[in-house]
């Protein structure tokens, strides 16, 4: 996956993911947390850029197995940041409602979809 393939699909997945909590935050519980959804997407943007990075860097290596660490390390690094987010944002905003749960993973999961695609054609070389 080149470069230029790799911005236009994450440009493609964060649109459906802007339009979707463009209409999630139109719901009166989830409206309140809308700082949370754009950080969590703005995160998971810039997560998906380091991971193309590296694995696309790794994926050229002499050592084969350097794509294979990239991806687990990756896959830790995403869930502990995801954790440390949710209960961050938690404590910090002690919100009434657990609703801003919702966008989150709907977040996690459209990136996830992505990352899971762009990291098979970078792994096909």
């Amino acid at each position: 996956m080149t470069v230029s393939e790799f911005f236009k699909y994450l440009g493609l997945f964060s649109l459906a993911a802007v339009v979707s909590l463009f209409f999630m935050h139109q719901i009166p519980a989830i409206s309140p947390f809308q700082s949370f959804s754009w950080l969590s997407c703005v995160f998971f943007i810039v997560l998906n850029i380091a991971m193309f990075g590296l694995a696309s860097k790794s994926a050229k290596s002499q050592n084969k197995h350097n794509f294979t660490t990239v991806i687990v390390l990756f896959v830790i690094l995403k869930m502990l940041f995801a954790v440390v987010l949710v209960f961050g944002f938690h404590k910090i905003a002690m919100p009434q409602s657990n609703a801003f749960l919702i966008p989150f993973f709907w977040i996690y999961l459209i990136y996830t979809i992505f990352e899971t695609y762009f990291m098979t054609r970078v792994g096909k070389g």
